[in-house]
């Protein structure tokens, strides 16, 4: 086998983790911001408190001991400095006035982180012979300074404080300014600076260890899903996939059963390949009542045709909101052709129509492998696109023979009401909405040849009623005795007249054209259809008054059935109406009162009246035909007709409703009504 060089649980594990990651880092930067923002809005808070603190404590204390706030008196005005800085952690804290030639410290006070750098500013002071070297505060020192705008509007009482942010000797600080006044009428200024720098250190240290505990959460997260997925998925498969592969290259057969413990398509798919080599094995060790190779060839098909029908689904499902039909028919040699189809736990459907080239085990072998990578990656809820990619990377590891598939598959969204899909290199689908429209769009290449393949993929709305057409070559390349292929054309016309005459039975229709076309002719090649067709329903709230039953009449002749069936629906509907509005309600209509009709079609067209009025069951007193006396009988021929047309009719009263339902059952229509 060839060495694999990457994996779908790698593929899947990496994107994820790509992506997560560049969320990650946006939450992380969005995040820091506002931290840094909040942190230094709370930083100009804490320094405007820390203003407002020593103002007052200076005023005290100028109060208590009788002193101004002066020159003279710095010794005094020192110690609440000094208190300032070892109390309320600010880096420096001073007291001057601004005068007309500079300004005159009367305080200098610094905290001990920013003791030495202030060390260092009196040295440079000292140097200009302003300051004895060694002091931690200035007793009058003259500094040729101009008063900033913010300083200059605080003085004059335009504003409380001045905010302003420097970078000086002490590093990056957020210096606070007031003005204060003592009990002799001497104004000074004083100021509080805190260290922006510090505070930050602090916000991003303890944010960069968050961020290292929640990245480091992510890339758990991320190998836990690598291991998952490669546990789940490509274990069993890459298992299945070896010996199948040593049993169509090789020959050979296993004498140990292929053992894969799981409840899902790889254990059906182990069970199946035990079956296949355990049926092989009876055959072979009976060779030689094998006369011929032909009765050999058609033993080996058995058990091959057996094992293939095993793979695929039921012909059809259905639900309140959809109706999915198929068939397989498989021609005289067992071929790769496969549809199928999976409602998964979001509520979508997906289904797929596949072909692959070539007759035989190994064919049907390609086909199982190709089948459970669709299904796995389905079920991992990738697009159409990453399916086609993804499946076409596992098919070229594992295609000793050169074995191709091409495939057609889509997701049906229920609550949105639309179709997701791609196509590789399959034979394009139809949607039967008022005409059979082929999905051209969203190309790409088959499947298994070519490594590295992208696909594209189209999304449409699809709208009740709408039919989506899916099949395989056998349709279009049948053969007529003249050797003509059926083709495109005449499958296109096909749908066109089923659409025309309303025909339910769709893949009759084909099938019949098919079979009228071929003749005598053997069927060449498997046929197999696949179609997912939107149930319609409409609700009505109707006023208890004859007139309304137009609205029933337009939503009955508006639905697709053909129409001599909606024109004998309305008269049922009629009767069964204007029965209620005549009758139900006969000491007067309560106000608010409304008459519900539903009409459902599917197979089947269904018809259901309720009403809130007296208890009565319209099917109590139906006379037959029979019985029907002309000259005798008076009333029931309106509910002899009515219930006639249906071909079922039910009446029950529940929680104080009546409810008569009427159904006319499409399948029993003639092709030419």
């Amino acid at each position: 086998m060839k060495k694999r060089r990457g994996t779908v649980a790698k593929t899947i594990a990496l994107r994820y983790a790509a992506l997560l990651f560049v969320v990650l880092t946006i939450i992380a930067l969005a995040s820091y911001a506002l931290v840094y923002s909040y942190a230094l809005d709370n930083a100009r808070l804490y320094s405007e408190a820390a203003t407002d603190i020593y103002g007052t404590i200076l005023i005290l204390k100028s109060r208590e001991q009788g002193f101004a706030l002066t020159v003279e008196n710095a010794d005094l005005i020192q110690e609440s400095g000094e208190y300032m800085c070892r109390t309320y952690a600010v880096d420096y804290v001073y007291v001057y006035v601004p005068v007309e030639d500079g300004v005159r410290y009367i305080d200098l006070s610094c905290s001990k982180e920013q003791e030495s750098a202030q060390r260092e500013l009196a040295d440079e002071f000292a140097k200009l012979g302003r300051i004895e070297p060694g002091n931690t505060h200035l007793h009058g020192m003259k500094i040729d300074y101009e008063m900033t705008p913010e300083e200059l509007a605080m003085w004059n009482g335009e504003e409380y404080y001045a905010n302003i942010t420097m970078e000086n000797d002490f590093g990056h600080e957020l210096c606070t300014i007031s003005r204060v006044t003592d009990d002799f009428g001497n104004a000074v200024c004083v100021g509080v600076d805190i260290s922006y720098a510090s505070m930050l250190n602090k916000v991003t240290h303890q944010y960069g260890v968050l961020m290292i505990m929640i990245f480091g959460v992510f890339a758990a997260v991320t190998a836990g899903l690598y291991l998952i997925i490669r546990k789940r998925v490509l274990a069993p498969a890459e298992k299945i996939s070896t010996a199948m592969e040593d049993f169509i290259s090789n020959g050979k057969r296993s004498d140990v059963k292929l053992n894969v413990a799981t409840d899902d398509e790889f254990g059906m798919i182990a069970g199946a390949y035990n079956t296949m080599t355990r049926e092989i094995d009876h055959y072979v060790e009976n060779i030689g009542e094998l006369r011929s190779m032909e009765e050999k060839q058609k033993a080996e098909m058995e058990v091959t045709a057996k094992i293939q029908k095993g793979f695929l689904p039921d012909g059809s499902f259905a639900d309140e909101h959809y109706e999915i039909r198929g068939i397989m028919t498989p021609a005289k040699q067992i071929g790769g052709d496969l549809f199928d189809y999976v409602r998964l736990k979001d509520g979508r459907l997906f289904c797929v129509v596949a072909d692959v080239s070539g007759k035989g085990v190994s064919a049907a072998m390609f086909m199982s492998t190709t089948l459970t990578a669709l299904r796995e990656l389905a079920k991992a809820n990738v697009e159409p696109s990453v399916i086609l990619r993804e499946t076409n990377r596992i098919l070229c590891e594992n295609n000793a023979e050169g074995l191709f598939v091409t495939a057609f598959l889509a997701f049906y969204d229920p609550k949105e009401q639309t179709l997701t899909y791609s196509n590789a290199g399959h034979n394009l689908p139809y949607l039967l909405s008022g005409k059979p429209i082929p999905l051209s769009d969203a190309h790409g290449v088959v499947l298994g040849l070519f490594e590295g393949e992208t696909y594209e993929q189209q999304t449409i709305r699809m709208r009740p009623g709408d039919t989506l057409f899916l099949y395989t070559d056998g349709v279009s390349e049948a053969v007529n005795e003249k050797k003509e292929f059926f083709g495109e054309a005449r499958l296109e016309a096909c749908l066109h007249d089923g659409l025309e005459t309303d025909d339910p039975d769709l893949i009759g229709r084909v099938e019949r054209t098919l079979r009228a076309f071929a003749g005598e002719d053997e069927q060449s090649d498997d046929l197999k259809i696949l179609t997912l067709y939107l149930r319609e329903r409409k609700e009505l709230l109707l006023d208890v008054d004859a007139r309304e039953f137009v609205k029933i009449r337009d939503a009955i002749l508006g639905c697709s059935v053909p129409a001599p069936v909606a024109r004998a629906m309305c008269l049922s509907a009629e009767e069964l109406f204007v029965n209620v509005v005549s009758y139900a309600f006969e000491g007067g209509v309560p106000d608010g009162e409304k008459i519900r009709f539903v009409l459902e079609r599917s197979d089947r067209l269904k018809l259901t009246l309720e009403d809130g009025g007296t208890p009565y069951d319209p099917l109590a007193e139906v006379v037959s035909a029979d019985e029907y006396d002309m000259d005798e009988q008076v009333g029931g021929l309106g509910k002899l007709i009515s219930f006639g047309i249906a071909d079922e009719s039910h009446y029950e009263y529940q929680n104080g409703k009546n409810r008569v339902t009427i159904l006319k059952y499409l399948e029993e229509l003639g092709h030419d009504d």
